[in-house]
């Protein structure tokens, strides 16, 4: 009598569990000899994406990730996905593929809020005709995350859209992408070793969270088979682990701002005799400063609010734990209106998401004579004034380690109203020409990713301070770039600025240039690698004390300049300079 076959005595939910098993081990098998066969390398430091660079262009709502490879070999492509972490439940967006030389993308339509991006390299490792998936393997391959926070869109927009739409239902990959430069590029991770062992028949190979979860999306779920009314018993799994579910992502906790974390509300329909809370919110942006303490945050209402004063003792900012204005709506900032001063002692101040507008003419409109005040995702407008000035020593200052960043400070100061630098022409109210956007006296002012245009003179004068930073900035339409001196400005360096179109209607002025000093200028100050176009005296004017070293002159090809899209096209012969 003829023995059985093992398959013909197995109950039905055993064949299929050793069905799934061979399954898995054949992919496994498979995997390992791909990896024998040249693409072994996949997982090694060189092919594992490195983000390094995630950031917004402010004012269209894009936002662009690069990251890096050293090798492309064995690698298939690269999977984008994002989503926004302002709630844990977000889901991810649908991936975008891309080919093995890609190296950026840029995601367009986004809200005000915090984006988390993927990228994950795909290996094109086959698995065995008999696996229930015939689809490629990409387990392998790194997966780099990173957040960057958008600045609001100019209008409403649909969200989540890739830079290239594609058509309805099919993804088109992007062309191949340039490769931006790596000036700032972060290091790539080390992989972990890839070690054979051998694949036991019991346990399913052990996946790590992130692949589990990778797949959990990319693959379909297997079909349900209809239940056994009477199995013949129950049996015990064979040794095989139990499956985990992977723990769900957290968004990083946003800090102070959006209204997540307000000490004191303001409003305009409040009143400064109430507690500061939703219901009794203040009315004045001096009354909130007055009662937060170091470390919080005060958020106002949309709206406006005027102007206000701050000196020593009035404010409780303190190192480390700074005391915050700013809105409770970002997409709808609330407006100050009027001149704005930070007098000595009143330290350890930041102002965020907020717009600063002045009609006035007298005087400069953000006078900052305070240490330590931080000025960021702001818009900032002065149509007949200076709009930033960081005073030096004396009765207003010094102003001590300002920070202006990712900024829009434009349309400072009317336009020039004559053809001729001479009076009436050069003093108030028609002194257009001697308006600027940011006028430095202080100690160590910082200026950066940020957009100074259509500012009536200057976009910065560098008159009298030490040891200012100005980097990765647009500077674009003013009646001049950026200047050094009178005053001696020693110490102050200008890089990776884009400086273009300067302009004014005083011909014989001549002073419409990208870069240049006049009179006494001190010591140690530079203008290095910053691209200087199409400026109406000359993209480099006289530069007496100053040193200047690898700065090019080349169309930066903009986006749209006239409507102040400053995103830089994917051929731009400077990619890498301007805002990060």
């Amino acid at each position: 009598m003829q023995t059985p076959s093992r398959t013909k005595v197995l109950a039905p939910h055993r064949l299929r569990g050793a069905r799934q098993r061979n399954g898995r081990r054949a992919a496994a098998v498979a995997l390992l000899v791909a990896l024998c066969l040249g693409t072994a390398g996949v997982a090694s430091a060189g092919q594992r994406p490195a983000a390094s660079d995630l950031q917004i262009e402010p004012g269209v709502g894009s936002l662009t990730t690069a990251w890096d490879a050293s090798s492309t070999s064995g690698l298939a492509g690269f999977r984008i996905r994002w989503r926004p972490t302002t709630t844990p439940s977000s889901p991810w967006g649908k991936s975008v593929e891309l080919p093995a030389k890609a190296r950026s993308y840029t995601i367009t339509s986004l809200d005000a809020a915090v984006y988390e991006v993927r990228v994950r390299a795909i290996v094109a490792a086959t698995r065995r005709k008999g696996a229930r998936h015939r689809k490629p393997a990409r387990s392998l391959g790194g997966v780099t995350s990173g957040a960057a926070t958008a600045m609001a869109p100019w209008g409403e927009l649909p969200k989540g859209l890739p830079h290239e739409e594609a058509p309805a239902g099919k993804e088109q990959p992007r062309e191949k992408a340039k490769e931006l430069p790596k000036a700032n590029e972060q290091p790539t991770e080390k992989a972990q070793p890839i070690t054979k062992e051998p694949v036991k028949e019991e346990a399913p190979p052990q996946k790590s969270g992130e692949e589990d979860e990778q797949e959990k999306l990319e693959e379909e779920p297997p079909k349900k088979e209809p239940p056994h009314k009477k199995p013949p018993h129950k049996e015990p799994p064979v040794n095989e682990p139990p499956v985990e579910e992977p723990p769900a992502e957290e968004p990083p906790a946003e800090e102070g701002t959006y209204g997540s974390n307000c000490a004191l509300y303001g409003s305009p329909s409040g009143n400064d005799a109430s507690k500061g809370t939703v219901s009794a919110p203040l009315k004045t942006v001096s009354a909130v400063l007055g009662k937060l303490e170091a470390g919080q945050t005060g958020c106002l209402a949309p709206g406006s609010y005027e102007g206000f004063t701050t000196r020593a003792g009035e404010s409780h900012g303190a190192q480390g734990a700074p005391v915050t204005i700013t809105s409770t709506d970002p997409q709808t900032p609330a407006t100050i209106s009027g001149r704005v001063v930070t007098m000595p002692g009143a330290n350890y101040l930041t102002f965020t998401h907020l717009n600063f507008t002045d009609s006035s003419t007298r005087g400069p409109s953000m006078t900052i004579g305070s240490a330590h005040t931080t000025w960021t995702d702001d818009d900032v407008t002065a149509p007949h004034t200076i709009c930033f000035e960081t005073t030096g020593p004396g009765q207003w200052g010094p102003a001590e380690d300002t920070l202006i960043e990712r900024d829009r400070v434009h349309n400072c100061g009317q336009p020039f109203r004559c053809a001729t630098d001479a009076t009436p022409c050069n003093v108030p109210p028609n002194n257009g020409y001697f308006i600027h956007g940011l006028y430095d006296l202080g100690i160590r002012t910082t200026a950066r990713n940020s957009y100074f245009y259509e500012d009536s003179s200057k976009g910065v004068l560098l008159r009298g301070g030490k040891g200012a930073v100005i980097e990765h900035n647009i500077i674009d339409g003013n009646g001049s770039g950026v200047i050094f001196g009178d005053l001696t400005p020693e110490g102050d360096i200008l890089r990776w600025n884009i400086i273009t179109n300067s302009s004014g209607v005083c011909g014989e002025c001549d002073l419409y240039f990208g870069i240049w000093t006049y009179g006494s200028v001190g010591a140690g100050n530079s203008a290095v690698k910053n691209d200087v176009f199409a400026n109406g005296s000359g993209n480099i004017g006289p530069h007496g004390g100053l040193t200047l070293a690898e700065n090019v002159e080349v169309d930066p090809r903009f986006v749209n300049a006239a409507k102040h899209d400053y995103t830089l096209e994917l051929d731009s012969p400077v990619l890498g300079y301007g805002p990060q």
